[in-house]
């Protein structure tokens, strides 16, 4: 399917989205890192430009693949890397396109920055309805500057002959001329950021803009439809493709060198864009048309990444052969020996209501394919099953996935469910040296599958009922997370069962001590 920004996103080449997983304290996550470099359209009227800027936007996002117990020292780890490479990048997102930002952007204009006008703004107060200006991190704190610009051109809307702005993504420290797009008409004072293409007159895009500005006036009242194709990983040999378009006016083009392909002067109204792909490549869905509409000097963009059409596909049943909707299952890499949880998800997704799974355009290469990976839970209680039909690692078989030819689809991968586990409820109490209760939270990790620690508090009593499951060995410990005081108890290790008695657990070591114990068990 493609990806579809009218009037609202960057034309850009994407260079890379991709999933990549680390593992933190034992859990996997997900990062995905996306660059994008825009290219920017101009109106009929003038020569298209292609236009690159450097460095290019990078998005930055974590997300779990499933629930487990995390140590609070490490996710603040996570949400300070994620808020560092954020504001490394300097972006939240792909700029909107000229066209597009000219149709949603109130007020736009050149300006130039007026003598001693530029101050830090340090706790500045937004009036309601008005957005807040991005916080860049600066120093020790957020820094706010503010700027009285002298009104030189306008575009759009009626900002008066001077104005005051504030931004804080360091636009005021790269020069004193700038083109602005405002995403509100409000002069109390006026928040502008480079999200919405603000940016000094000197940057390739800003000056690309100006023409594109100045020229729309007397464009012709005609629009533009275009985009890109994004060879996806491992493809190295750019297949042939042709974009069709119909609607008021119907045409045919070919994606340039750079991918990219635009259908000018389009009288407005309703349009369907379609690609024709040569056998064994793909969209990155599961359709190649898309519907757009655009108006008079307006612009859409209509963009398909391009990957391998490629399946690793099955059925998973329960133990009497009925179908399993909705578990979950996960394409798996195989990791090196050193690696805390044995492999990289390299993608998961959860059976449909036939219990059908199918893992298309994955990159070709060897994969495992297993249910319930991370291990049982309150919502899946059942112990993990790899190809064929193993509960472990070792027993899991490779599956190998080609491209262009027949082993660029594998089919009937099922997998069969053990019945599932019996869950039992265990008392854990949890005690200070000197025998005083205390709260704290108590992890138990299934030796099976380390990377599911399930997390449990102790109250202020010091009591805690953890639920596990019957016949599963776990290693448990108690912690209050101070890294030098005595403030771990365990790790403990047994096979839960109804009855069991775990007795008190004495916060005796250090968290550092108790997680190298743990380790060396």
């Amino acid at each position: 399917m493609f990806l579809i920004r009218v009037k609202s996103h960057l034309l850009g080449k994407v260079l890379r989205t991709m999933p990549t997983p680390v593992t933190l304290m034992g859990s996997p996550f997900f990062v995905h890192i996306s660059a994008t470099w825009p290219r920017l359209e101009v109106p009929a009227a003038v020569d298209s430009h292609h236009i690159h800027t450097n460095p290019p936007a990078i998005d930055f996002f974590l997300h779990r693949p499933t629930m487990f117990a995390m140590k609070r020292w490490a996710l603040s780890l996570v949400l300070l890397l994620a808020a560092a490479l954020t504001a490394r990048a300097g972006t939240a997102g792909p700029l909107p396109t000229v066209c597009a930002a000219f149709e949603t952007t109130p007020l736009i204009f050149r300006a130039r920055t007026l003598p001693d006008t530029l101050q830090i703004v340090p706790n500045l107060q937004i009036n309601p309805g008005q957005p807040s200006p991005t916080l860049g991190v600066g120093g020790y704190g957020p820094v706010i500057l503010s700027a009285r610009l002298q009104v030189l051109e306008v575009f759009k809307g009626d900002p008066g002959p001077e104005i005051t702005v504030v931004n804080s993504d360091g636009l005021f420290r790269k020069g004193n001329e700038f083109l602005i797009y405002a995403a509100t008409r409000s002069q109390n004072p006026l928040a502008v950021n480079t999200l919405a293409r603000t940016n000094v007159v000197t940057e390739p895009y800003a000056v690309a803009d100006l023409v594109w500005l100045r020229a729309y006036p007397t464009a012709p009242p005609t629009a533009s439809i275009f985009g890109s194709a994004t060879l996806g990983p491992g493809i190295t040999d750019t297949p042939t493709i042709s974009v069709t378009l119909t609607g008021p006016t119907a045409l045919t083009a070919s994606p340039s060198a750079d991918h990219t392909y635009t259908f000018k002067d389009l009288p407005p109204g309703a349009y369907t864009v379609t690609t024709i792909l040569p056998a064994g490549y793909t969209t990155a869905r599961d359709k190649n048309t898309a519907a757009v509409t655009v108006a008079a000097k307006g612009c859409a963009e209509v963009d398909f990444p391009i990957r391998y059409d490629t399946h690793i596909r099955g059925l998973v049943t329960d133990a009497a052969g009925n179908p399993a909707p909705n578990v979950p299952i996960g394409l798996l890499k195989p990791a090196p020996a050193q690696s805390l949880i044995g492999f990289n998800i390299v993608n998961f997704q959860n059976t449909g209501p036939d219990g059908r799974y199918d893992f298309a355009m994955a990159d070709p290469g060897d994969y495992w394919v297993a249910f319930n990976y991370p291990g049982p839970n309150s919502a899946t209680p059942y112990v993990p099953v790899y190809y064929p039909s193993g509960s472990t690692q070792a027993s899991a078989q490779l599956i190998h996935l080609g491209a262009l030819d027949s082993s660029a689809t594998r089919d009937n991968i099922n997998l069969v469910l053990l019945p599932p586990l019996t869950p039992v409820t265990l008392h854990v109490h949890v005690v200070n040296p000197d025998g005083s209760p205390v709260k704290a939270n108590v992890i138990a990790n299934d030796s099976l599958t380390p990377n599911r620690g399930q997390g449990f508090t102790a109250d202020a009593n010091g009591n805690a009922d953890i639920t596990l499951f019957a016949g599963r060995s776990y290693t448990l410990v108690a912690t209050t997370y101070d890294m030098h005081q005595p403030s771990c108890a365990g790790p403990v290790k047994f096979t839960a069962a109804a009855g069991l008695q775990l007795g008190t657990l004495t916060l005796d070591k250090t968290t550092t001590a108790c997680s190298a114990l743990k380790r060396s068990k």
